[in-house]
């Protein structure tokens, strides 16, 4: 093999080498990043936000100080990214129930049904909202809930616009609705004896009977009522 060629060969090398020695790196610093993260949740689901500080979280991490800081500079930090994760896995988990929305009754209690079984089925994080109630409605202060009430005000609108309800202020229902939901999954995250099916069927009917009522009995309660359509009248025509 001339000179030339072993050079090459051994550039190749020294590339592939470099090349796995980054990939551990990378996997190194998302191992330990998670490692931290995990450790956070447990504790704040055990302890709660208030009684943790960050020499809990570096111990139970098993890393030391000094890599815990090449990550997070503080617990908030870390509570922030939490949340954040937590609010995206949930509304994915709640736009898969949303794909059984339907506003006849029995289906609008299925889909109050399906929203506080994506609670149920994920114990750890009730067990994170429950030890951090105050955070809780620190999301809906801070704008981060705002993305279910978006959600929510498009089910509506759609469901209008394709006939399935009547008329109705959109903005106000959801608003309504949002804020009875948001008080409801408080009371579920303390409340051992929290009843999904009672919940949902009253929710239903709350909701059915007090906001899906005929256009005239609910432009009534609002005080706003749909304009008619004044028919054309022909122009007359000066002599």
């Amino acid at each position: 093999m001339s000179n030339s060629n072993k050079t090459t060969d051994k550039t190749h090398k020294t590339k592939h080498t470099e090349k796995a020695a980054q990939g551990r790196r990378e996997l190194t610093k998302q191992v330990n990043r998670q490692l931290i993260l995990d450790a956070a949740f447990t504790l704040f689901c055990e302890k709660g936000f208030e009684a943790t500080n960050v020499r809990d979280i570096i111990r139970d991490s098993g890393l030391s100080a000094g890599t815990f800081y090449n990550y997070f500079q503080s617990k908030e930090e870390i509570f922030e990214e939490l949340k954040n994760d937590l609010m995206q896995d949930l509304r994915v988990a709640i736009r898969a129930a949303r794909l059984r929305y339907n506003f006849a009754l029995d289906k609008i209690v299925d889909s109050f049904r399906a929203f506080f079984q994506v609670l149920a089925d994920r114990p750890k994080l009730m067990q994170f909202l429950s030890r951090n109630q105050s955070y809780l409605r620190q999301l809906r202060s801070e704008g981060k809930l705002d993305i279910f009430l978006n959600d929510l005000e498009e089910d509506l609108q759609k469901a209008i616009d394709s006939g399935r309800l009547p008329p109705m202020p959109v903005r106000i229902i959801s608003l309504a609705l949002f804020g009875t939901i948001f008080e409801l999954v408080t009371e579920f995250t303390v409340n051992p004896k929290f009843s999904i099916e009672e919940t949902s069927r009253t929710l239903a009917n709350l909701f059915y009977n007090g906001f899906a009522r005929p256009v005239s009995l609910l432009n009534n309660l609002t005080g706003t009522k749909p304009s008619p359509k004044s028919p054309k009248k022909n122009k007359k025509i000066a002599p």
